[in-house]
């Protein structure tokens, strides 16, 4: 096992794709001297990342819709030759939920005075349908009846920069709560001014859910073609336009890069298998903050030890006491026949 810490690169200006480029560079290099190989880069589809991801294998700009051939036409090879390793490869994904904070952060930027516009044919949709629900469910408190959207918070709404990185609240806004919420204000409010913008809103919400949670097109069983296949078609049936320009390319990394290196792996070490357990870069992000924050905002080798002890002795002096055996008695409960709703399945 390795526990691994940088390296550190300072840039003094907004980054770009060439100093990037170095950077990955010099740290397959290192770890290349070190004994290390480097097999798979997982990084977030932000524009200097993707430019410079996209340039290690001959691609500026957007992808053409289909660059493959007639068995797959979608079909990309996000990887590169290894300089310092070769003939071996380097394969590219794109840290999955970065991709939905990327969707939902998107939608949060069509209110007003916001950096998109989102309208579709004539009518206007986006985070004001959000910020409705949000309003709607407080009024329920008052009332005294209980929320649709439990987990919906003020914070979650009004997104400060924290909140923008944080994976749980893009995650909140694509589940079935939400969706069934919407749903039933359409349903019970059929001629509110609003109803236009609030079914696209949903619409978009629902290609999020589809893409990151229960999609069958994306089936383990499925082919990759026919599952690019079915989801533009999906896609491009319901005119989820938007969604379909932000997040096709980063779809196509994903799938074949870690296709790729799946391939490359089982060929080099037969008889392994590769168990994915985690490949948010998200969840990394928020160690290292915390790590960070330890450091007093210079975290480097020297320092690594130091804020990781502060950051496990923090874990456990602060740990909430229902965590140590804290009314671990079995609860005795009638058995009653409970069923999750489920959003778009109907109770048989």
């Amino acid at each position: 096992d390795f526990d691994i810490i940088g390296p550190y690169f300072t840039s003094l200006k907004t980054l770009e794709s060439k100093f990037i480029y170095s950077c990955v560079m010099e740290t397959v290099k290192l770890f290349y001297l070190h004994g290390l190989k480097t097999l798979l880069l997982v990084c977030d589809g932000a524009s200097v990342n993707l430019t410079t991801l996209k340039a290690t294998h001959g691609h500026f700009g957007v992808y053409p819709i289909t660059c493959g051939d007639d068995h797959e036409p979608f079909k990309v090879s996000p990887k590169m030759l290894n300089p310092f390793d070769p003939p071996n490869h380097i394969h590219w994904i794109i840290c999955p939920s970065h991709q939905l904070k990327n969707m939902i952060n998107a939608l949060f930027s069509s209110q007003q005075n916001g950096t998109k516009d989102f309208t579709l044919k004539g009518v206007k949709f986006g985070w004001e349908t959000i910020v409705s629900l949000y309003k709607r469910d407080c009024e329920r408190v008052s009332k005294g009846l209980t929320r649709m959207v439990p987990k919906m918070k003020e914070a979650y709404v009004i997104r400060d920069a924290w909140t923008k990185l944080n994976v749980a609240p893009a995650k909140i806004m694509q589940q079935d709560q939400v969706l069934m919420e919407l749903s039933n204000y359409i349903q019970e409010n059929p001629n509110a001014d609003d109803v236009c913008s609030v079914s696209i809103t949903l619409k978009f919400l629902e290609a999020c859910q589809n893409f990151f949670e229960n999609d069958p097109n994306f089936d383990h069983a499925s082919s990759t073609q026919k599952s690019f296949l079915a989801w533009q078609n999906t896609v491009l049936k319901h005119y989820y336009i938007h969604f379909f320009t932000l997040a096709f390319d980063l779809l196509r990394i994903d799938m074949y890069g870690f296709k790729g290196f799946c391939e490359d792996f089982f060929n080099k070490y037969p008889g392994y298998f590769i168990s994915p357990l985690c490949l948010f870069g998200s969840s990394i992000e928020s160690l290292f903050s915390q790590y960070k924050y330890y450091a007093g905002g210079k975290l480097d080798s020297a320092n690594n030890a130091i804020c990781r002890a502060s950051n496990l002795i923090q874990k456990t002096v602060c740990s909430h006491h229902s965590g140590v055996g804290y009314r671990d008695n079995e609860m005795s409960t009638a058995v009653l026949p409970l069923k999750k709703k489920i959003y778009g399945q109907k109770n048989k």
